[in-house]
């Protein structure tokens, strides 16, 4: 959606990468340990932007580009930073769930159904930087659980669509920084809405401010 030119703070210096998390072991995370795509394209881990002195520090749980690691391209607990960068990935249910170094649940996936089969859930992070959750005996041919692309933050990225989903009633849309060095909820969104026409569509604290009729668009069947 846009080029962000800041630093952001990832520490790489002897960090352990893994290649998922599983429903019967919880997952301590931090700087020195991380989740790696199977091609080494993203990681999955904690990240902290530039800050000026004097301000906390805000420690984020996200996904970038391992060869460069400025281009964040999903924020989990967004609007919710935390102090430290350490914590433990735990999924519960069918659940992914943040905690700090407390114990306190800092973000989650928020699904409402259960594993009724007590079946073993896995979270894998994709070579397409998509975090999906699914059950270890069904492959993604399947479907999954639950995914990152269906709740995508700033970035649009390779295989990812916008727009209404039916199926999973979830409506796609890119959402802006607050600031360049701060990514909680912005005042700016970009979408695909179908009225009359499908159109692409730049809101502004809810208010459109862009529209473009979207001649070809591949959205999500209704």
């Amino acid at each position: 959606m846009k080029v962000r030119f800041f630093f952001i703070l990832v520490l790489h210096l002897s960090s352990k990468y893994d290649s998922k998390i599983v429903s019967t072991e919880p997952f301590k995370i931090s700087t020195r340990r991380n989740i790696l795509s199977p091609e080494k394209v993203f990681v999955f881990g904690f990240f902290k932007p530039s800050t000026t002195s004097g301000v906390a520090d805000r420690w984020y749980l996200g996904i970038w580009h391992h060869r460069f690691p400025q281009e964040v391209v999903w924020v989990a607990n967004r609007d919710n930073p935390m102090s430290k960068p350490v914590g433990t990935l735990k999924i519960l249910d069918t659940n992914l769930v943040l905690l700090d170094q407390y114990g306190t649940r800092v973000w989650w996936t928020n699904r409402t159904s259960t594993n009724l089969m007590k079946s073993l859930v896995t979270g894998e992070l994709l070579d397409s930087g998509n975090f999906v959750l699914r059950y270890f005996n069904n492959d993604l041919s399947t479907g999954c659980l639950w995914q990152s692309f269906d709740f995508p933050t700033d970035a649009l990225v390779s295989n990812m669509k916008l727009g209404f989903d039916a199926k999973s009633n979830i409506n796609r849309v890119l959402e802006s920084w607050r600031s360049s060095d701060d990514p909680s909820s912005g005042e700016i969104t970009y979408g695909v809405e179908r009225h009359e026409l499908v159109q692409s569509v730049i809101r502004k604290k809810g208010m459109p401010t862009f529209r473009r009729l979207k001649m070809r668009v591949e959205i999500s069947p209704t």
